[in-house]
């Protein structure tokens, strides 16, 4: 036979080394047989190696024999030999009379004493070579963890023993389950993360029409995990609200919490607490457990679950193998285990403001004031810590639990003004669009104009509308909130700047601006007020700026927003040394804060 030629280029994102490797097995064929087991985590890609090793194979001329592990069938003695050598049954004359019965009654195919392991696995690898007289053969086995037992010893046995065949064994191993083919002498390739740039092209054929930030959080989730790269987006469009709570598909929570009902009830206490958890710490983890579990909780109860490979801990933390294995726990659980977790926590977590009212809220179906009053009185710690998002979803669940509708509303919008912040026009959206469904005041109905005009562009001659937001921002004027006057003026401005609607307008817009700030102190001191004058009127409010903006020294400006208010209005009137002394300076500190989404 002629060495098998390897035909096209690798398929598969980020798996170069790994493809090449695969080639040089087949490239060996039909001279020498090897074997070699791809060891990694759940959804690391092992399959898909597989399957291009298969089409790799077809194409050189070899044979192509496979079986998958199935956990169900993991208790059926050969079953898994059966899949695996039924196409090629049909030379089973030839073996050894002592081979031949051996191999067909543990088929159960003729009748005959209990076959000896030995003469079942010898057998195997006769009806292989016999085989590969006729074409090389290529035996591929997914999931070798989930095959039964006598069939997993059949193929170590077997994978020992092809140096001087024409066949080779591919196998791929779930890692934290050793088995035969792991523990015999078989070359191991170990699967790792995708680097980041084969994460992201992953990500772009699944993902292209989520924003940014979505695809930064997924990036940041999956951790290179291909599986998750392909399947997260699905769900992440499907997810209601942004809880905290990765959303896992079926085919995920299998893979990233297949073992968890394999442990003892006080290991799955604690791993749902500890999934529950936004710390690490084990002695509030293990209390927590304590009080789901009635009972105390020690730090054996960690072991089985290390032992099974979903997480490793020491004497102060405990770590999850993969962020989604937290989200896989979670999902497997019923939400009433959930709550009584989260309630667990709560009580856990005495002196603990912020996280203490988190947890209580999770606990909670139905209203509970109480609860939304802590929650929307401890978002602001959130924020002190730089977590916007944790601000957002502690509002929203706030809002969730809250009775009266005004209030609800109220905490809605403040969330997505938050949200603003971030530059998530998408958030914005879904909750204004909740707010306005509650009984808001006059203030907050205003707030609403603003936030749906923030990420308005406009359109060309639309001065009715920019009359009605400089009147709007009158009223809140005279009901005494600043920010939501400025906003408005501002929202009105940037209308005329990305379509003109007149000259009249540009003016009116100036003049309630400025009528405004002389009846109000501090108004002048915001950087909201200059921006407002000089992209309303570039030309004309070009000194009042120059002027207004001259005694402030970019570098003692510490606010990221100010700045960047700054850089647009010195753009606005033509000072490119200003626009990029401050946005400049800008893009830094919202890098620093992830607020990506204003870049």
């Amino acid at each position: 036979m002629t060495t098998i030629e390897v035909p096209r280029p690798a398929t598969l994102v980020g798996r170069d080394s790994e493809i090449a490797r695969l080639k040089d097995v087949l490239r060996a064929l039909p001279d020498a047989g090897s074997a070699l087991v791809l060891l990694g985590d759940a959804g690391i890609g092992k399959s898909c190696l597989l399957e291009e090793l298969a089409n790799l194979a077809r194409q050189a001329g070899a044979r192509v024999l496979d079986v998958a592990g199935i956990e169900p069938e993991a208790q059926l003695p050969f079953a898994g030999l059966l899949q695996l050598l039924g196409p090629v049954l049909n030379h089973v004359d030839a073996l050894p009379q002592s081979q031949r019965r051996a191999l067909l009654a543990a088929f159960e195919i003729e009748a005959g004493p209990a076959p000896q392991p030995f003469l079942v696995a010898l057998a195997a690898l006769g009806l292989l070579t016999e085989a590969a007289a006729v074409a090389p053969i290529v035996v591929v086995v997914d999931d070798a963890q989930w095959l039964d037992g006598p069939t997993h010893d059949a193929l170590a046995f077997v994978a020992r023993r092809l140096e001087r065949t024409p066949i080779a064994l591919v196998a791929t191993v779930r890692a934290g389950h050793e088995g035969p083919l792991t523990r015999s002498d078989v070359p191991v390739q170990l699967l790792g993360a995708l680097d980041d740039a084969a994460s992201r092209q992953v990500l772009s054929r699944h993902a292209a029409d989520l924003n940014r930030a979505d695809r930064i959080r997924i990036l940041a989730e999956a951790e290179g995990n291909p599986l998750a790269l392909v399947e997260l987006p699905a769900a992440w469009r499907a997810r209601a609200i942004d809880d905290g709570f990765v959303p896992l598909n079926t085919r995920l929570e299998r893979a990233f919490a297949a073992r968890l009902h394999e442990l003892p009830a006080a290991t799955r206490d604690v791993l749902l607490v500890a999934a529950a958890d936004d710390e690490d710490a084990v002695a509030e983890i293990l209390a927590g457990a304590g009080l789901l579990a009635g009972r105390p909780v020690g730090v054996e109860a960690l072991e089985p679950a290390s032992a099974v490979g979903l997480l490793s801990y020491d004497a102060r933390r405990i770590s999850f193998r993969h962020p989604l294995v937290r989200s896989g726990i979670l999902q497997a659980e019923t939400m009433m285990r959930r709550q009584q977790a989260h309630a667990a926590l709560g009580d856990a977590l005495d002196g603990h403001a912020y996280r203490r009212s988190w947890h209580r809220a999770q606990a909670i179906v139905g209203v509970d004031d109480e609860v939304a009053d802590a929650l929307e009185e401890s978002h602001t710690i959130a924020l002190r810590r730089g977590s916007v998002t944790s601000a957002i979803r502690a509002l929203e669940r706030s809002a969730q639990l809250t009775s009266d509708s005004a209030r609800r509303g109220r905490r809605l919008l403040l969330a997505a003004e938050h949200a603003f912040g971030l530059g998530r026009a998408d958030i914005v959206d879904r909750l204004v669009t909740a707010a306005e469904k509650d009984d808001l005041s006059d203030l907050d109905r205003a707030r609403t104009e603003w936030l749906r005009e923030i990420f308005n562009d406009g359109i060309p001659g639309d001065a009715a509308r920019i009359r009605e937001l400089c009147a709007i921002a009158q009223q809140s004027a005279s009901a005494g909130d600043r920010d939501l006057t400025l906003n408005l003026l501002l929202g009105a401005a940037l209308r005329t700047w990305w379509a003109d609607a007149g000259a009249d307008v540009r003016a009116h817009i100036v003049e309630v601006t400025e009528r405004i700030a002389a009846q109000q102190a501090g108004y002048d001191k915001d950087p909201r007020f200059v921006t407002t004058l000089g992209v309303a009127e570039a030309v004309l409010a070009a000194g009042r700026v120059t002027e207004l903006l001259s005694p402030i020294a970019a570098e003692a400006v510490t606010d990221p927003d100010a700045l960047r208010l700054y850089g647009m209005v010195a753009h606005a009137i033509g000072d490119p040394v200003r626009t990029c002394d401050f946005l400049g300076r800008a893009e830094t500190r919202l890098r620093e804060q992830g607020r990506l989404g204003l870049l």
